[in-house]
């Protein structure tokens, strides 16, 4: 798949509003600086209809009527300078020539010129399609022209396109209805150059044409991906539907209607029908472009009747991706947009709504950033020095990456203004590698009524970030939309594609009962794998898709079974090692069996081996464990972390242990612990050769503490243990993310008493936590019981997300917020080499003793360490955290006890 950069629309806050508005000013007077002064090429006050076209030799050409003089006019030029206009009186002047009243022609000729250096005109005249050609250098002679022929009647509306190969393809709408002849969208080419066509084949019929106008009519036919393809596209307004269709032999078969978009039941009564679709092809990929007024993620939380959608295709076609919406900072709904090519073959939007214009890049597989080109809406007349509104644009790129845009404007009657401006260098218009930026106000991704848990994000290679969650399934009762249900826990996804976050949707679920704890990660390929278990049964289950497909749940594998000692696993995490081996690790917390297990599969996720026993928690004593996490470093060596826990009913954390293996999983070291407290979360992460480093989070004394540790000989030993910081307010939800950099990135969630939520983010830095100077934006609306997840790309977006209660719908939603960070060129220093001597104890066993460890504590900070405040913080703080909840079930055995086992986990 397509590199994806991303789109970062800097916003600030408080009083960075006002530097905001006057660097967007700048910016926007910059871009009207880049046109050329507007050229009046009619000076008339009578001139309409201008049709802008480009000819084989890259020379402009613009046509037009006047009405007064009742003839065409045309003006040749490169786009910069321009010719004097002439008057010409070619085969579809004849209408306008015999018209009794000076207006306008209704329909305008529809211009294509092909590489033999031959114009080909096709335009209606009372229902018949008229065709004749001219050569390029004699546009303007009258008797040049061939002899005009009618190639079809009944037709409305036409669109033309010339492949590379000399193919002219017609693409027509007839709304008479006859039984040798329904309305419909009809296909006619030729492949000589004009002198024969086939004959009209239909490739959409619908009585509702019959009853359509002119002016509701649209269609588009363009060249398709690979040469003899071509693509066309159609809106179906009475049934408020858009359509598309392909041929692979050029013309001569095409495939059936594939529905595009439609109105659908919870789109807003004043969302606009789907319409205007568009097609382009380049540099291998399809695209589509269409306005919709749709309720979904990213339009209907505000409110909007419109918007602008975009779907792509890199694979001729054969699948597509979800619809995104483009744009989404507009403040109005496009009325008027091209899809354009430049000579490189890069794909360019040009939207423009009844006050603004923006353009922006498709390329390598994404949007550049949408810049404002508000000249081309209003200029200044240099000769009256007023204000000009220009309207029916239409706009063209130069084979020397020249922009042309041609309109009307005037204060008394209507002139032909044309205006132009070089696109300069790609790089210009791509946001900027090594920039860091604000923090973006987070964005609302999904809302519902159900409870959400398991909120995971995970980016691939070509910085996709993917969110993952786990939520019961929203369904409807047959024939009646309005009534509500919900089913068995499924695991939801949404993914960013072309900058937009698509809407989300359940993915996946459990052949039997719900999916809850799940785990993911991206292999290097980009194929998404995803671990889960069900507490119906006490199962695992596997499932992977290809990264860019993983929005469609027909691309996910079928949940794969994995071999479990017993059907009661808990607390699933995956990894790929370097060498490529898939290894999973879960718990069987409780009963005969007890202790952590490993999974690998040399496959990739294919086959799976028997499970290899970890740790034995029965032959060590210990009650219950759970809280699994799994790191990997270099040489495939594997690093997990777990939690000893009382049993119900006080359910108590007891202490965070680890341990590591040398051989891919397959013999562990003994079990150490890493702290003998109360720990509400932990986590473990891994880099190059030599670091490991250990997080968590204690509860004491109403106070919340995070600490970590680090090991710089791959876990050897450990570092004596740091305090990241103390919260003096309630804390939620924490997470821990790597750059690819190795630096570590720490995001905890706190709660005010009185004040919005607030995402707090600390870096590790040269040995050191220290908390960033720019806080993430708080999220007001979201409750005590939150979730957190993060993720890094590899050039540098940092996202955080974010889940809980909506203050103002009181359902549950799912926010988002990014930056950009400045990833620097080089590596960290690494951390000096140590050798320590390794004990007698410490060689590799494949079993722990099956007497309980001794402890070993960790020295620890004195109660009387410096303790700087940071707004609610208390870095470097003596006391413990949050008092945790009491079970006040009893014990369970197998899979009743799971159950409660969960709840009290998704509870924290």
């Amino acid at each position: 798949m397509h590199k994806i950069y991303l789109t970062w629309i800097k916003r600030g806050l408080g009083g960075l509003i006002g530097l905001i508005l006057i660097s967007s000013f700048a910016a926007a007077s910059a871009q009207d600086s880049a046109w050329n002064t507007p050229l009046n090429l009619s000076q008339s006050g009578t001139a309409s209809s201008p049709q802008l076209f480009q000819d084989s030799r890259g020379q402009f050409h613009i046509l037009w009527q006047d009405s007064f003089l009742q003839t065409f006019l045309t003006a040749s030029g490169d786009g910069i300078t321009w010719g004097e206009a002439t008057a010409i009186t070619p085969p579809f002047a004849a209408a306008f020539t015999q018209a009794t009243e000076a207006v306008p022609v209704a329909n305008m000729p529809t211009l294509v010129a092909d590489a033999n250096d031959i114009i080909h005109a096709f335009w209606l005249d009372q229902g018949n399609l008229n065709y004749s050609q001219v050569a390029q250098e004699a546009f303007t002679t009258d008797s040049a022209w061939s002899e005009v022929i009618t190639l079809a009647s009944g037709i409305q509306a036409l669109a033309a396109t010339i492949t590379a190969n000399g193919q002219l393809s017609l693409l027509t709408i007839i709304t008479a209805d006859t039984p040798d002849q329904p309305a419909g969208v009809f296909y006619q080419g030729s492949e000589d150059g004009g002198v024969t066509w086939s004959a009209a084949a239909a490739l959409y019929t619908s009585p509702y044409f019959r009853l359509l106008t002119a002016a509701e009519l649209h269609l588009d036919i363009a060249p398709g991906p690979s040469p003899q393809s071509l693509i066309a596209a159609w809106d179906d307004p009475a049934q408020e539907q858009l359509f598309a269709s392909q041929s692979d032999d050029g013309g001569i078969t095409w495939s059936e209607p594939t529905l595009v978009d439609s109105r659908e039941a919870s789109d807003p009564a004043n969302g606009i029908t789907p319409a205007r679709l568009q097609v382009i092809a380049s540099q291998g990929v399809s695209h589509r472009l269409w306005l919709a007024g749709h309720n979904d993620a990213n339009t209907g939380t505000d409110n909007r009747a419109c918007a602008l959608y975009h779907s792509w295709s890199d694979d001729e076609g054969e699948t597509w991706s979800p619809r995104t919406h483009l744009l989404s900072d507009m403040p109005e709904c496009s009325d008027i947009s091209y899809l354009l090519t430049d000579e490189a073959g890069n794909v360019w939007l040009l939207a423009l709504t009844p006050t603004t214009a923006l353009l922006q890049v498709w390329t390598d597989g994404n949007w550049g950033t949408p810049q404002q080109q508000n000249r081309i809406r209003q200029f200044t007349d240099q000769q009256t020095f007023r204000e000009l509104t220009l309207t029916c644009q239409q706009a063209s790129i130069s084979q020397d990456g020249v922009l042309v845009v041609s309109g009307c404007g005037g204060l008394r009657g209507q002139d032909i203004w044309v205006l132009s401006r070089s696109l300069g260098e790609l790089a210009n218009w791509l946001p900027q590698e090594g920039e860091t930026s604000a923090w973006q106000q987070p964005v609302q991704l999904h809302e519902d009524a159900a409870a959400l848990s398991q909120l995971t994000l995970v980016t691939d290679s070509q910085n996709q970030p993917h969110l993952f969650w786990v939520q019961p399934r929203r369904q409807t009762v047959e024939n009646d939309p309005g009534t509500v249900f919900y089913g068995a826990s499924a695991i939801y996804h949404t993914m960013r594609i072309n900058n937009n976050w698509v809407a989300a949707a359940p993915i996946l679920q459990s052949p039997a009962g719900d999916a809850e704890e799940i785990a993911v990660t991206m292999t290097p390929e980009d194929r998404v794998l995803i671990v889960w278990s069900n507490p119906q049964t006490g199962q695992l289950y596997f499932s992977q898709a290809l990264s860019h497909q993983a929005f469609d749940a027909n691309q996910w594998s079928s949940p794969l079974a994995l071999p479990l000692p017993i059907p009661a696993a808990t607390s699933p995490d995956i990894a790929v090692l370097p060498n490529g081996v898939v290894v999973i690790a879960y718990a069987i917390p409780v009963n005969e069996g007890r202790g952590i297990y490993l999974l690998n599969s040399a496959d990739g996720g294919f086959t799976w081996s028997e499970p290899v026993l970890a740790f034995d928690g029965a032959a060590a004593n210990w009650s219950l464990l759970d809280q699994l996490h799994i790191a990997v470093t270099n040489h495939n060596h594997l690093h997990i972390l777990w939690r000893h826990q009382s049993l119900p009913p006080t359910s108590e954390p007891l202490a965070l242990y680890y341990a590591r293996s040398l051989d891919g999983g397959q013999t562990w070291s003994e079990a150490i612990p890493i702290v003998n407290e109360a720990v509400v979360w932990s986590d473990i992460t891994g880099w190059s050769t030599t670091q490991v480093h250990i997080t968590w989070r204690e509860k004491q004394s109403g106070r919340t503490t995070l600490w970590h540790v680090l090991s710089t000989d791959d876990g050897l030993t450990m570092d004596r243990p740091s305090r990241i910081t103390t919260f003096e307010t309630v804390a939620g939800s924490t997470s821990l993310i790597q750059d690819v950099m190795g630096q570590l990135h720490l995001f905890q969630i706190t709660h005010l008493a009185s004040g919005p939520v607030q995402v707090l983010p600390f870096l590790w830095n040269e040995g050191t936590w220290l908390p960033e100077a720019e806080l993430m934006p708080g999220v007001s609306a979201i409750s005590n019981e939150s979730q957190l997840a993060s993720g890094i790309t590899t050039i540098g977006e940092l996202w955080v997300a974010a889940a809980g209660l909506s203050a103002t719908t009181g359902q549950e939603a799912v926010w988002l917020s990014g930056r950009v960070l400045d990833m620097p060129p080089i590596t960290i220093t690494p951390f000096p080499t140590l050798t320590p001597t390794p004990q007698p104890t410490a060689t590799i066993t494949p079993q722990p003793s099956p007497t309980a460890e001794p402890t070993i504590a960790f020295p620890k900070e004195p109660d009387t360490a410096n303790s700087p405040s940071i707004g609610p913080l208390t870095i470097n703080s003596t006391t413990d955290g949050i008092i945790i909840g009491v079970f006040s079930a009893t014990l369970l055995v197998g899979v009743v006890f799971l159950w409660g086992l969960r709840a009290s986990r998704n509870r924290r």
